[in-house]
């Protein structure tokens, strides 16, 4: 059994992740599955992130071959599903995620069904870039993350560029563009070489501007498009469509924002 800890800061709360299970789950269950304890620092009480892709899946990205720019790798597409769906352990104690092929499947409650893609990056870029291609400031902005949090645990050590791919499901061409505009902007420096950044770290420059949301929000911002599609009685259900994610809001007419569910 693979053992791997990482660190990860949700909403200014500190969370050790580790991944405790990375097993195919047997001819019963035809899947395989990874099982994730999450820990607040500091506290004993840990939550579960659980993932489970199917043997058909498995199959079918064993078989295409995977895209040679991205890392095609189970333990490493299971590693950046993390960011995405940690800060749903805020609410809940365990987060249960699928990964399927086909729609004839029995739903259970409480579980997250994905559909796969053809390819494991193409599986993870959809989940995570919410099926459209990320935009050079979401990349910058997922560079930075993964930066800070290493810097955190880390504070005078370089982020190797396996260690950004594991978080990012980019490919070498984006992600080697947007490290180059984020070192000449001093927000990172970096090893350089024939082939490209080998390891990165964040600079002052860049942890003062990731320390600072608002800043950091006008200067890496994403297009948002808001789209009223309910209106009943005093409630307003609006989709807030971005380049980096969906998300359903839904407020009361007649409240301030701090009625937003």
């Amino acid at each position: 059994m693979m053992q791997d800890k990482h660190t990860f800061f949700i909403e200014n709360t500190e969370y050790i992740v580790e991944l405790v299970k990375s097993d195919y789950e047997g001819p019963l269950h035809q899947t395989y599955g990874f099982i994730f304890h999450c820990r607040e620092k500091g506290k004993s009480i840990s939550k579960a992130i659980s993932i489970s892709i199917t043997d058909r899946v498995i199959g079918m990205w064993s078989d295409v071959g995977g895209n040679k720019e991205i890392t095609e790798n189970k333990d490493v597409f299971a590693w950046q599903l993390i960011p995405h769906f940690l800060p749903k352990i805020l609410k809940k104690d365990t987060v249960r995620v699928f990964i399927h092929l086909t729609d004839e499947i029995e739903k259970k409650v409480g579980v997250t069904y994905i559909k796969a893609s053809s390819t494991i990056s193409g599986t993870a870029r959809s989940i995570i870039f919410s099926d459209e291609k990320p935009s050079n400031n979401l990349i910058r902005r997922e560079i930075l993350k993964v930066c800070y949090n290493y810097w955190q645990n880390e504070p005078h050590g370089f982020a190797q560029r396996t260690e950004l791919l594991k978080f990012i499901p980019v490919t070498e061409v984006e992600l080697e563009r947007n490290l180059d505009y984020l070192v000449k902007s001093f927000y990172i420096e970096g090893g350089l070489t024939t082939g490209g950044y080998i390891h990165v770290k964040i600079t002052p420059r860049g942890i003062d501007l990731f320390e600072d949301r608002t800043e950091f929000e006008r200067r890496f911002a994403l297009r948002a498009e808001q789209q009223t599609v309910n209106v009943g009685g005093d409630m307003i259900t609006t989709i807030l469509v971005g380049n980096d994610n969906q998300n359903i809001i839904k407020s009361k007419i007649t409240k301030t924002a701090e009625d937003n569910e």
